[in-house]
């Protein structure tokens, strides 16, 4: 491969992509009345999100992941698929994400319910990893698109069901999905973790960076995907884990004042300040 490894490399479909997305977002926040707008932070998360997609694929990662190392691939699909789709989702407020359920229509909820969207996520995910795809997309190309545009359609419907407005799963029922796809999800990087051959024929014949073996890159690419999933995983599970307590202490405090209003005599209560006996 000649040129350095570190040059910008471009998938401009995405950038065109991003435009689309960040125009719809301002369109549909002027539209939107001034107090149900998105606040500064939501704002931030959303363009989080585009620059999570976009960056990875539109700069030098881009021409590592695409000729050099197996590793910086793994990199540019975790934050692709991983941590951009949720920040995405956690952009729009509930309104918003309501409205774009309802032009999704029944095709968008049928492919959104949980149990079409963690098989999906897993099929995808695993699926543009198979070494006969894997390598058909990096020898060619112009295949890398559609890996990528997979894997981000893929997050965002793993995601969606876990902040969706209204939501069809209770917190517990958020902790358990994302229990089922944290236990369903490693094998892959663990495989990469313990190889002692290289998987990909693209990088076991690709010019070598940094000292590293093709099965050193694999190896190491296995451990950052691992860290990866598990970071997020753990993220989710530790918000949604505290919403579950909210809730119990709301539901908890809700039962306390209906007792109290039920069965404590209103005469035993103590008289507000400033009032006489009679």
């Amino acid at each position: 491969m000649s040129g350095s490894p570190y040059r910008f490399g471009f998938e401009p479909l995405f950038l065109v992509l991003a435009l689309i997305a960040c125009t719809a977002y301002v369109r549909a926040v002027r539209g939107t009345a001034a107090d149900e707008r998105p606040t500064r932070p939501r704002r931030w998360l959303f363009g989080l999100g585009v620059a999570l997609v976009v960056v990875p694929l539109n700069s030098p990662l881009e021409t590592l992941s695409a000729h050099y190392l197996l590793l910086m691939h793994l990199l540019q699909n975790a934050l692709i698929a991983d941590w951009g789709p949720p920040l995405l989702i956690l952009g729009l407020t509930p309104a918003m994400r309501r409205q774009l359920a309802e032009v999704g229509g029944r095709p968008f909820r049928l492919l959104t319910r949980p149990m079409v969207a963690l098989p999906a996520w897993l099929a995808i995910w695993y699926g543009v990893h198979v070494p006969p795809f894997y390598d058909w997309a990096l020898r060619e190309g112009w295949p890398l698109n559609l890996e990528h545009l997979l894997l981000i359609c893929a997050g965002l419907v793993f995601w969606w069901p876990v902040f969706e407005q209204p939501r069809r799963l209770e917190a517990l029922g958020v902790l358990a999905y994302l229990g089922l796809g944290f236990l369903s999800a490693p094998w892959l990087s663990l495989a990469y973790i313990f190889s002692s051959r290289p998987f990909y024929s693209f990088y076991k014949h690709a010019p070598r960076l940094w000292g590293l073996s093709a099965v050193k890159d694999q190896n190491l690419a296995g451990i950052l995907m691992n860290a990866d999933q598990t970071s997020i995983f753990f993220i989710a599970f530790a918000w949604h884990l505290l919403r579950v307590l909210a809730e119990e202490e709301e539901q908890q405090r809700r039962s306390d004042a209906l007792f109290l209003e039920t069965y404590v005599d209103p005469v035993a209560r103590p008289s507000p300040p400033g009032s006489s006996e009679s």
